[in-house]
Order: structure tokens, then C-alpha cells, then sequence
């Protein structure tokens, strides 16, 4: 193996592997609120068309390291649809579901689930006895 093959390898490890505290937390949470979907289907996309420039020259550091990268963000990108996406798709068919039927949260929010009651307690009491001495 060559110097320039090892440093392909060095660097391809070092920023494949950077993604995997990411995937890991991901993983654990089940949420990637903080990850833009256009920023991890973009990656994705790239990711993928590294991976076939590799394979087209190649290029074992830049197949493996693409590859690996690509599980990785794949992987957030899955975390992201199963736990983001599919919910409100469920909660808009179910929402489609209840015949134009909707439940609003006290903010306006249609929510789902869950029913809203406004609570209020009013008492009334006799009013006091007026005075009979003439105020002046």
C-alpha cells in the first residue's frame, strides 16, 4: 500500500466515522429535530454520487469511506422519516378520517388525541345593602 492509498484511508475513516456520535444519538433520541431534511437528503445525494465516482475510478479509500458515510446518514435520514414524517402523515389521515371533525387546542392548533375543555367558575352574590345616611 502506498502513502497516498494509507492517507486516503486516514482521511476517509476520520470524516466517515465523524457521523457515528451522530447516528448513535439519533438513534437513541428517535429524533433528528435538529437536522434539516433538505441538508440530510442533499448529503444523501452526494454521498452517493462520491460513492459511483469511486467505483467508476476505482478507488478502494473513496468506495469504502462513501459507503459507510452513506449507511451513516441514510440511517439519520430513516430515524428522521420513521419518527417525523410517518406520524403526521398517520395524524393527517386520521385528521382526513373524522369526516371534517377537528378538535382545537385552547393555541387553535388542530390536535388530535387529545379533547380541550375550557373550565370557568363564576359566583355571583347578592349585592350590599345600600346605607340610608346621605352621603355628602
Amino acid at each position: 500500500m502506498d502513502l497516498i492509498t494509507a492517507l486516503g484511508i486516514v482521511a476517509g475513516s476520520l470524516t466517515t466515522f465523524a457521523y457515528l456520535p451522530q447516528v448513535v444519538k439519533t438513534w437513541r433520541s428517535r429524533s433528528a429535530d435538529g437536522m434539516s431534511w433538505s441538508m440530510l437528503i442533499i448529503l444523501c445525494v452526494g454521498i452517493s454520487l462520491w460513492l459511483v465516482y469511486g467505483v467508476y475510478a476505482n478507488d478502494t479509500p473513496l468506495i469504502l469511506a462513501n459507503l459507510f458515510t452513506l449507511m451513516f446518514s441514510s440511517t439519520i435520514l430513516a430515524v428522521k422519516v420513521r419518527y417525523e414524517a410517518l406520524p403526521k402523515l398517520k395524524a393527517q389521515r386520521s385528521l382526513s378520517g373524522t369526516h371534517g371533525t377537528t378538535v382545537l387546542s385552547p393555541a387553535g392548533v388542530t390536535s388530535l388525541g387529545q379533547s380541550w375543555e375550557l373550565e370557568t367558575e363564576v359566583t355571583f352574590s347578592s349585592p350590599e345593602p345600600e346605607s340610608s345616611s346621605p352621603v355628602a
